[in-house]
């Protein structure tokens, strides 16, 4: 099992007439074994106005995870998609509890899962901070999605294909920040990033070291607005 949390914030940029700039607070990631019922996994969360995005991917080509609670509260799934033998996941939460809890994910059949968790702050709490997620599979070496976005968005997105010593490599400008691989034994790996939003469009591009069957999704999230942006809509 692998597991990693950056004490880095990274700011991605955005200028202020866009919007306060989005930070990465924590993430966390695993590739884990997980078993039917609850899974367990610990998730440190802080910062002011947060939101919480988990990314899965996992190894069967039904739908196994039922719920999604981080401290008892109810993520929300944004997109499920079905590739060959495999599923892709995105679920959310604006505004999570601050502090160290669990993050209890459901499942009714066992699985091997790459579960990616990234806690953002600086997110719009007006109303719904999540765009409509994306999917897309294909069989090639540069996975891709597009997804709806603005640009005073940050975008997201996960990878996943069934060759763990296939190394992916993030295109332009887009921020890696978590690779897991099960090992030869069950033999996937999954990959994440994120990047600044476009008007209208993100495309977020990855290039492999060789052709897979591949899943991606990816989600924009809104960022808090500035008192600029405030006042000018007075």
């Amino acid at each position: 099992m692998l597991s990693g949390s950056p004490s880095q914030w990274v700011d991605i940029g955005r200028e202020d007439s866009m919007g306060v700039p989005i930070y990465e607070n924590d993430s966390e990631f695993w590739d884990s074994t997980v078993g039917v019922g609850s899974n367990l996994f610990e998730h440190i969360t802080g910062g002011n106005d947060r939101a919480m995005i988990v990314l899965i991917y996992e190894l069967l080509d039904i739908d196994v995870v039922t719920s999604i609670k981080y401290n008892g509260t109810d993520l929300t799934e944004e997109i499920r998609k079905t590739g060959t033998g495999r599923q892709i996941y995105i679920w959310t939460l604006k505004n999570p509890d601050a502090g160290t809890y669990d993050l209890d994910i459901v499942v009714t059949q066992s699985t091997d899962m790459h579960v990616h968790i990234i806690t953002l702050e600086n997110v719009d709490q007006s109303g719904d901070p999540f765009g409509t997620a994306a999917g897309n599979n294909g069989a090639d070496a540069a996975p891709t999605v597009d997804v709806a976005s603005s640009i005073s968005d940050l975008v997201i997105d996960i990878i996943g294909y069934s060759d763990y010593d296939v190394v992916p490599t993030e295109q332009g400008s887009q921020v890696g920040f978590a690779d897991t691989n099960s090992g030869s034994g069950i033999d996937t790996r999954a990959a994440s990033s994120y990047v600044a939003g476009s008007a209208t469009t993100t495309t977020m591009d990855w290039s492999l070291t060789e052709t897979e069957t591949w899943l991606a999704a990816g989600i924009a999230v809104a960022g808090k607005p500035t008192i600029k942006n405030r006042h000018a809509l007075l």
